[in-house]
């Protein structure tokens, strides 16, 4: 009878530890199949989010790539010569001034004639601006342009004491700048002799030879 007893005993145990054994086994591969369907889902909603969120790297070197465009074509080059410390060629913005562009090329040397120079002006693109030096003979003190080759529109002569800034401005080599100076020249002393035309500064022997047949005095 006690034997049988613990024969009982034993083969209650053996069921009970193949029942918790079981049990167990079946609980790690829940888990498991638990944790592999996370990760299922996992990838898959991580592929659909890579689905609908756009890839921007293509689209910001595009964007980029305009921009730098865009800088570029609002970047125009100068050239400026002349009465400055540095002049060349300047890469600045459309719309800058001319005294940004001055100070760009070093500034105005002592003897720079600014007369005639408006530092306000707005510079455009492949302008060629000169800057003279006093007493330099020039005709344009901004931009460098042909000097006039022909004479009066008329084959009469023009007084010099009288004739207007675009009648002077008709001669040969004599333009705005010049012009003006031989109109300032005659309000404070009157022409005697067409030769005191090269009393005038920027007028020398050379180009009074090329108007004293156009000239005259009354």
């Amino acid at each position: 009878m006690e034997y049988l007893n613990k024969k009982s005993i034993i083969t209650i145990a053996l069921v009970l530890f193949a029942g918790a054994f079981y049990f167990f086994f079946n609980s790690i591969q829940s888990d498991g199949m638990l944790t592999a369907l996370q990760n299922n889902q996992k990838d898959s909603m991580d592929r659909d989010v890579d689905s609908i969120i756009p890839d921007t790297t293509t689209a910001t070197d595009e964007t980029m790539t305009e921009d730098r465009l865009e800088d570029e074509s609002q970047m125009i080059y100068v050239d400026i010569d002349g009465a400055v410390n540095n002049p060349g060629v300047f890469m600045v913005e459309k719309g800058t001034r001319l005294y940004v562009l001055l100070e760009a090329a070093g500034g105005l040397k002592v003897n720079a004639d600014t007369r005639y120079l408006n530092r306000a002006d707005v510079v455009s693109d492949k302008q060629k601006i000169y800057i003279p030096e006093i007493d330099e003979i020039y005709e344009n003190p901004h931009t460098e342009e042909p000097l006039a080759t022909e004479g009066p529109a008329s084959n009469q002569k023009i007084d010099i004491n009288r004739a207007s800034q675009s009648e002077l401005e008709s001669l040969p080599g004599i333009g705005e700048v010049l012009a003006k100076r031989i109109i300032d020249y005659r309000n404070s002393k009157r022409f005697e002799t067409i030769e005191e035309i090269m009393n005038v500064s920027g007028i020398a022997s050379g180009k009074f030879a090329d108007i004293k047949g156009l000239i005259t005095i009354n």
